[in-house]
């Protein structure tokens, strides 16, 4: 009863339409050759992306490649995560939206990423001037990146490029697939350690649990398991856990990084029997004042 409940909840937020996001415009408009030109969001709600678009004058035969590109933290840099070619022949057409075509790209809460596309010949693009951290429906605009073509394998995400490119980005709601239980303590590494999913928990896909932004190179624990986080947490080392009632529920030891960083790569079988089963997860930072992360609801989809 519990797993068609829950599964119910997975597929109630499908049944909405699909969210068309437009950011950027046509205020400036330069023409490059060889490069490529994205935008960097930090997503706080999770989505599928169906696809996105490019607002470029493209004046001839062209391969588009879009990218994107995934960090679990704002810092740093961001790891190449999707791409895919598209050639278009924009001979006499003139400004115009280029489209990546259906993509299906989990964009999951926590999460930064870049959505960018990239070109060989020359190819005028648009923006605006925007500020960092300008909301948008699934969280936040930060900045703008440019690349080489084809994109490299990594892209810095942090600076001040405040070009924001015009894109427009097509989103179905899927929250229920993976969300933020409760918040961090504050901290005892100077910022609260974060826990995030690098994907959605697919039947016969590989993911992860990800913990971010902890104290460095310090014993940690990860904790898993089948159920729902609790709606009232434990009180724990002065934090709060959430994952009371979730049986059984596994501790996993591990160190964390010289940057924070620790990683539970988890397969979820290839059985459809499993959609809609509910998964918890929650990371504790052994250091000499213990802290507890946020708890991650994870829902197995197809």
């Amino acid at each position: 009863m519990v797993r068609s409940l829950v599964a119910l909840c997975l597929l109630l937020p499908l049944l909405h339409a699909q969210q068309t996001i437009t950011v950027g415009g046509t205020t400036t408009a330069p023409s490059r050759a060889n490069a490529g030109k994205g935008n960097v969001f930090s997503i706080t709600q999770s989505v599928v992306l169906a696809d996105y678009e490019m607002y470029l004058n493209v004046p001839g035969p062209e391969t588009l490649t879009f990218f994107i590109h995934r960090s679990p933290t704002r810092n740093g840099s961001a790891a190449a995560w999707f791409s895919k070619s598209v050639t278009v022949d924009g001979t006499g057409v003139g400004p115009a939206w280029y489209s990546s075509g259906p993509i299906g790209v989990p964009l999951v809460n926590g999460n930064t990423y870049v959505l960018g596309v990239s070109w060989a010949g020359t190819v005028t693009y648009h923006y605006v001037i925007a500020t960092a951290g300008s909301p948008i429906a699934i969280g936040t605009w930060e900045r703008a990146v440019t690349t080489t073509n084809p994109p490299p394998s990594l892209v810095t995400i942090t600076g001040n490029d405040s070009a924001q490119y015009y894109q427009r980005l097509t989103v179905i709601p899927n929250a229920g697939a993976a969300s933020d239980v409760g918040t961090p303590c504050s901290g005892s590494g100077g910022r609260p350690p974060r826990l995030v999913a690098s994907d959605f928990a697919r039947i016969g896909q590989n993911f992860a649990v990800e913990l971010v932004e902890a104290t460095a190179n310090t014993p940690a624990l990860f904790v898993f398991g089948i159920g729902i986080p609790a709606t009232t947490p434990f009180p724990l080392l002065g934090c709060s856990y959430w994952l009371v009632g979730v049986a059984p529920a596994y501790g996993i030891p591990t160190t964390t990084s010289a940057s924070g960083f620790a990683q539970l790569p988890l397969a979820i079988p290839a059985d459809p029997q499993l959609v809609g089963l509910p998964l918890a997860s929650q990371a504790a930072v052994l250091g000499a004042v213990p802290d507890l992360t946020n708890a991650l609801a994870m829902l197995v989809v197809r």
